[in-house]
């Protein structure tokens, strides 16, 4: 594990933090750690733009006709 030191936040900021930490029973600490993790979990706008570029493409079809099609393959 690394160290990182956050300077000058917010102070309402910081007693929201607090409140969801002591909600969920756990330290600031290991709260803001773990919004942490699951946000660098999460692809970056630029890396999930970059995936749509890979996707078929269904010339002709709308998103709403796409939605129905699929829709209606569910049992």
């Amino acid at each position: 594990m690394t160290d990182l030191l956050i300077r000058d936040v917010n102070p309402d900021t910081h007693k929201e933090l607090q409140r969801r930490a002591a909600q969920t029973g756990v330290s600031v600490q290991a709260y803001v750690s773990n919004l942490l993790d699951e946000h660098a979990a999460q692809p970056s706008l630029h890396d999930w733009l970059e995936r749509t570029a890979d996707l078929v493409r269904h010339p002709g079809l709308s998103g709403a006709e796409l939605v129905s099609a699929a829709r209606d393959e569910l049992p």
